[in-house]
């Protein structure tokens, strides 16, 4: 295990987070940006059990929907995360490398508190991940970092957003009710 990931980063100045019916903040190489609908998941950090979970389950939403642009925003290094997603087998995700956080920063997801991942809802959800099988790996990154998790519609406007209260706090992105359906609609 990396010590390296208990370090506290630097607090950077953060954006509000966007919220449903406002403008998605623009992601670097986002060609796409006005033309698909999008789910964006921002990773704590790569080899989190919680951005496993909830990585496998956007990547199989992306091939459920493959007219949606999934995305996974990740501040560890390229290497970690061309790694993580070979070693996942992750297909269907696009993978962002955000080492600065700077994308972070203009979604609204800064450093959390320590006790967003050493409390006991987070502990106790490492522990029924683990029974699940998906573990602690190798980490890159921070784990002070937040998690987010965005729903863009076509035109890039936010229409769905989660910022977790604690690390064990996965988006729902299983159960993409009510809000989230017209998004995935294949176009006509």
């Amino acid at each position: 295990m990396s010590l390296s990931s208990f370090l506290r980063p630097t607090d950077l100045d953060t954006a509000p987070v966007p919220e449903p019916g406002t403008a998605a903040p623009k992601i670097p190489g986002d060609k796409l940006h006005a033309t698909r609908p999008r789910l964006v998941l921002f990773l704590r950090h790569v080899g989190c059990p919680f951005a496993e979970a909830s990585l496998r389950a956007l990547d199989g939403i992306a091939g459920e929907h493959p007219w949606l642009e999934c995305i996974a925003v990740s501040h560890g290094t390229g290497s970690a995360n061309a790694a993580y997603w070979h070693k996942l087998q992750i297909e269907h995700v696009r993978a962002v490398n955000d080492p600065e956080r700077e994308i972070y920063a203009r979604y609204g997801l800064g450093v959390t508190p320590i006790k967003h991942f050493i409390g006991w809802d987070s502990v106790s959800g490492a522990f029924a991940l683990l029974r699940r099988g998906i573990r602690n790996r190798r980490p890159s990154g921070s784990r002070w970092q937040s998690a987010g998790a965005f729903a863009v519609d076509s035109t890039g406007v936010v229409r769905w957003c989660h910022v977790p209260v604690h690390a064990a706090d996965l988006p729902p992105l299983d159960d993409l009710g009510d809000t989230l359906r017209p998004l995935l609609v294949p176009p006509s």
